[in-house]
């Protein structure tokens, strides 16, 4: 899975390199990533300030969770909780936020 500025993410084969799936919906670039323990969700993070949830079986968009104020910059499955957060860069200094989405 990698995904860009172009807003998309893109599955590839790893054997064959092929595109296997493009998942299209964030109005920002993506950021970050999180795959949950069975590998059918997906968690994308962007520069839109929400994170969405896709069917990696079957290439669908699920929901979108809304709780940040700036691109979420990272995202961490754990059991049934998923945490994410942003950084806000301002010179040298990072402020950083970490949210708690209970699913």
């Amino acid at each position: 899975m990698t995904g860009s500025e172009d807003k998309a993410i893109y599955q590839f084969e790893v054997e064959s390199g092929r595109l296997s799936q493009v998942f299209d919906g964030h109005a920002g670039g993506v950021i970050s990533l999180a795959l949950n323990a069975n590998d059918d969700h997906l968690f994308s993070g962007a520069g839109d300030c929400v994170v969405m949830e896709w069917d990696t079986s079957i290439g669908a968009y699920i929901r979108t969770f809304e709780a940040h104020t700036g691109p979420v910059t990272c995202i961490s499955l754990w059991e049934n909780d998923m945490f994410t957060g942003i950084d806000i860069i301002y010179g040298t200094l990072i402020h950083g936020t970490l949210t708690l989405i209970l699913m």
